[in-house]
């Protein structure tokens, strides 16, 4: 994703409590005028309950389609308050959390704890696939000890201004379903190519592959090259008009092509 251009933006957190025994908070201004962030981007606080170091390495990818508010999206981090940016005056961009607060235990967040901020860019909720991420991290971003109160503009907690985020990260690319053929009513073989009545349409299928099948009858296995004349589907079981005998289908994989679309597929759904 290309860096837009520099843009005012401020990131307020109001957190209160964090802390097992009593409540410490963290409030203020955390970023000012910083670069890629804009109007409704949406922003993720998260703590690295590991307590050593804020593991931006850990960030470096999301998967696509996840839940951007659940800390389960995160492994080893917890969200804290989510967020999003919005048009304040002068036409600075602000990203504020107001009255936000969340209990937390110490096993999941504890004094000590280093916190982050990540910032998407859209409203999205949702992972996007294939886009980038900010990362954005200081060396005194830090829950606080039990009863203190830290905040970004009186030298507790670091303010970061004019600068663009330390770290990105990318989510992955969605993956495409497989596509799958799975046969329904009366198909016509002619090894190897079959004709299905119901689509109206001839499939040709890879011979290199081999789709094994159990004759019900007399229980022996043989391959779908030895199909011939029609065959009744109700998948994974198909009707042999010429054997007078039912077959069930092993989760083999077999390719199999429709002549019209050209488009390649799994044979039955069972292969997934």
């Amino acid at each position: 994703m290309s860096i837009k251009s520099k843009l005012f933006c401020f990131l307020a957190l109001a957190v209160l409590p964090v802390a097992l025994f009593g409540s410490a908070s963290i409030s203020g201004t955390a970023l000012v005028n910083v670069a890629g962030v804009a109007d409704s981007d949406f922003a993720v606080v998260l703590v690295d309950t590991s307590g050593s170091s804020f593991n931006t390495a850990a960030l470096a990818t999301l998967a696509a389609n996840a839940d951007l508010t659940s800390s389960s999206t995160y492994s080893g981090f917890e969200v804290l308050v989510t967020t999003a940016a919005s048009n304040f005056f002068n036409n600075d961009i602000v990203v504020g959390v107001n009255a936000a607060t969340f209990d937390v235990v110490s096993s999941i967040v504890a004094s000590g704890d280093f916190f982050g901020i990540l910032t998407f860019s859209g409203g999205s909720t949702t992972s996007v696939a294939a886009t980038t991420y900010e990362i954005w991290t200081d060396a005194t971003w830090v829950i606080p000890a039990d009863g203190a109160t830290n905040t970004f503009s009186n030298g507790d907690l670091a303010q970061l201004d004019s600068v663009s985020a330390g770290s990105t990260g990318t989510v992955d690319t969605a993956e495409e379903p497989t596509p799958i053929w799975e046969p329904q009513g009366w198909v016509y073989f002619s090894w190897p190519y079959a004709y299905s009545f119901t689509e109206g349409r001839w499939h040709f299928f890879d011979i290199s592959n081999t789709q094994w099948r159990v004759n019900l009858s007399n229980s022996e296995w043989g391959t779908l090259s030895e199909a011939r004349g029609w065959n009744y589907y109700a998948w994974p079981y198909s009707y042999s008009s010429e054997q007078s005998t039912w077959h069930w289908y092993d989760s083999n994989t077999q390719w199999v092509v429709d002549l019209i679309s050209g488009v390649w597929a799994r044979l039955g759904a069972v292969a997934d």
